[in-house]
């Protein structure tokens, strides 16, 4: 039997089945590790893959639009076509056929046929077997094709400046135009209402509209609303209508045909295509990747999260993953917890840009000024005060109860020892102090102005220059200096990487360089300077420094721990495996709401300066609780759980080496029972249970971690769970 509140289900699963770790145990918060082990430190680390991230990419030509369906992902690019790819693992996508057809726009897919178009207009294809696609039959349509949809044996075709064609397609091979709705603009997107399909909807660039279509030949415009701003395209969902804006997501009442009603608009996260389900809208947005975003209530519309990726144009749902085209191809994403692993946010007054932390506290560089934090628990920083600086802050570290700040105007010495009200002691001409790195009692400032500036603060209060040197960066000056003694390493805006002899700091000198590039920070340790590019350089002769290896991660900083790199992207952080720095690879990636401008590892956290939404804190990364496949117990069962920490429901994928009688039951740290989840009889293979959060009595457990407990026959598994609420 399966308690009420619970459920399993056989489950088929990409890969060979994940190992259900049968007892699920999770990393918590710092504070509630403490709390459930005297002396457990607040280093914690989560599985980041149990979030929201992307698993894969088919680095193709540029896909406009995708669909999934049955295992397959049927992308239209405009100057490849229709290609087709299997998906049945997400994590190892395959091309298994290629249609040409230049200027291909969209694609539908409906039983054994793929409906393309584009410049050509609109090409059926068989896909019946997706190995060898066959051309059917084409129509050609004035204006080309943007968008299809197809209902029965009719379709519907966006065409430009051409308008929205109604075609028969119940001949495949002999498709005709039945009418035509005319546009004042261009039409970019239609819809049908599934409900009753002689209506339907149509986004141009400046109006929406709403036709009845009975009578094919003769359709009626019987509705039509003006959005606020242009549009690009519409999605279709429980008699709403989600027009995709240049600006801005607007969702539209369509209840009476006839009288389209706006509901509401959430600024900044329009884009070109969306899917809805359970509420939430899944928006390709090109530069701003995919956007999930929360639309129960139309009128109050928020962001959940975000995957920056130039994948992400088109959309299309395939179960637990979306689907993604774009400039870089295909991809797919897993959306099962749209949630980033997030300890906790704390707004600052103006935007975050810099970061750096000492103890409990946390130093926030802000436009013209810093905020002092208390993360001492990383789930409620708290802010402790501020301060305006007469500069645009660039850089920030601290140091004991001093926090050097760079500034366009020099370098400020902060006084935090009251964090509660931090006071400006003492300023220093440091040029345009652009980066900063602190090595014991000495400061080197990359000055804006092209010097490396070495900088005495064994007294913050009476800070001395004891050497500089003009590398020579080129316009813009310097921009970034990073330091393993005796060798300091800078960078400028424009084509500029230098190694500098800093062992007398009164005769610091250019050993060695690289031309032709730049970076805007950088990390070094021992042999290598990472840059959040991301490139690595081999520094080992520094007269001769030059890249050793690079990936695509893109971003604005960078951070170290023992054997991985941290790499901001912008909205988010990849993670990079350094063991081997002549072979990095990449782990992972998590994704957080709002701009990345810093980030900073303090005590197992994350620290990132998150412009407008302040400060935001992470866990570190862990490796996925399950073992590797290979690592799999023939004798008995694994199960992973997911997410962890999880904030209501646990779900737990199961694998049964034989079919057995299996019991799961959860138990607080005391060792009290407090749910009985599961208590049957389970085939071999792969299962998924459900924990809804609650005990026997159906009550919402509190906050704490959990012991979730797997028995088969004679043998025992058992493994932890951090619920947070």
């Amino acid at each position: 039997m399966v308690a009420p509140g619970c459920s399993c289900r056989k489950a088929l699963r990409w890969r060979l089945p994940r190992k259900c770790h049968a007892i699920f145990f999770v990393t918590l918060t710092a504070a509630l590790l403490a709390a459930a082990f005297p002396g457990a430190s607040r280093s914690v680390c989560y599985d980041w893959d149990s979030y929201i991230h992307q698993v894969s990419a088919l680095h193709t030509s540029i896909m406009d639009d995708v669909q999934c369906v049955g295992g397959y992902a049927y992308g239209a690019g405009y100057t490849s076509g229709l290609l087709i790819a299997r998906i049945t693992d997400p994590g190892a996508p395959v091309i298994v056929s290629q249609y040409s057809a230049p200027g291909a726009r969209a694609v539908r897919v409906a039983g054994h046929h793929a409906y393309l178009v584009g410049s050509f207009g609109l090409q059926i294809l068989d896909v019946g077997n997706p190995f060898v696609p066959t051309l059917i039959g084409s129509c050609p349509l004035t204006g080309g094709g943007t968008d299809v949809a197809v209902q029965g044996t009719t379709a519907l075709v966006a065409a430009n400046e051409g308008g929205t064609y109604i075609i028969d397609v119940s001949a495949p091979a002999n498709p005709h135009v039945l009418g035509n709705i005319g546009t004042t603009t261009y039409a970019c997107g239609v819809a049908f209402w599934p409900e009753d399909p002689v209506f339907i909807y149509i986004a141009e660039e400046t109006r929406f509209v709403c036709a009845e279509i009975s009578n094919p030949a003769h359709p009626i415009v019987i509705g039509i609303l003006s959005p606020p701003d242009f549009l690009r395209g519409l999605a279709y969902a429980d008699r709403k209508v989600y027009l995709l804006g240049i600006d801005a997501l607007h969702v539209v009442d369509v209840s009476h045909v006839d009288a389209p009603v706006l509901l509401g608009s959430l600024a900044n996260y329009g884009g070109y295509d969306a899917e809805i389900r359970d509420g939430i809208a899944y928006v390709g947005d090109w530069e701003d990747g995919l956007c999930l975003v929360d639309v129960t209530n139309p009128r109050q519309m928020r962001l959940i999260s975000q995957v920056r990726s130039d994948l992400v144009e088109s959309v299309g749902l395939s179960g637990d993953y979306v689907c993604a085209a774009g400039n870089s191809g295909l991809g797919l994403i897993d959306v099962r917890n749209p949630n980033a692993p997030l300890l906790g946010r704390c707004a600052t007054p103006t935007a975050a840009r810099q970061i750096a932390a000492v103890g409990s506290r946390a130093h926030v560089g802000r436009d013209h000024g810093m905020s002092v934090l208390d993360i001492s628990d990383p789930r409620s920083p708290l802010a402790l005060g501020q301060l305006s600086l007469p500069g645009y802050v660039r850089a920030i570290v601290a140091s004991g109860h001093y926090a050097l700040v760079g500034c366009d105007t020099g370098l400020e010495i902060v006084d935090v020892a009251d964090p509660a009200n931090p006071v400006l002691a003492a300023h220093f001409a440091a040029g345009d102090a652009y980066g900063l790195a602190l090595d014991g009692d000495v400061l080197y400032v990359a000055d804006h102005n092209d010097y490396l500036r070495i900088i005495d603060v064994t007294n913050p209060l009476l800070p001395i220059q004891t050497g500089s040197v003009r590398p020579g960066g080129g316009p813009g000056g310097l921009h970034t200096v990073a330091v393993h003694f005796p060798w300091a390493y800078v960078s400028g805006c424009i084509d500029s990487f230098f190694v500098i002899d800093v062992s007398n700091p009164a005769a610091a000198h250019v050993v060695g360089s690289i031309g032709g590039s730049a970076y805007y920070r950088m990390a070094a340790r021992g042999d290598y300077v990472f840059t959040p590019g991301f490139v690595v350089i081999n520094v080992a002769d520094p007269a001769h420094p030059f890249e050793v290896a690079s990936l695509p991660e893109g971003g604005g900083d960078v951070a170290l721990t023992d054997d991985k790199a941290y790499v901001a992207t912008g909205s988010g952080i990849s993670v990079v495996d350094i063991a081997d720095p002549v072979h990095p690879v990449h782990l992972g990636a998590t994704y957080v709401n709002g701009d990345l401008w810093d980030l900073g590892l303090h005590e197992g956290l994350v620290l990132m300066a998150n412009g407008g939404a302040g400060l935001a804190i992470l866990p570190l990364r862990c490796e996925p609780a399950a073992a590797p496949e290979e690592a799999f117990d023939p004798r008995g069962a694994t199960l992973i759980a997911r997410p962890n920490p999880a904030w209501e429901t646990v779900r737990l994928e199961c694998r049964l080496a034989t079919a057995a009688n299996a019991q799961v039951d959860v138990f607080d740290i005391a060792g009290r029972r407090v749910r009985g989840i599961l208590q049957e009889g389970m085939t071999a293979g792969p299962h998924e249970i459900i924990w809804d959060g609650r005990d026997d009595a159906g009550r919402r457990v509190p906050t704490g971690i959990y012991l979730i407990r797997l028995d088969i026959g004679d043998r025992r598994t058992a493994t932890r769970v951090a619920l947070l609420r």
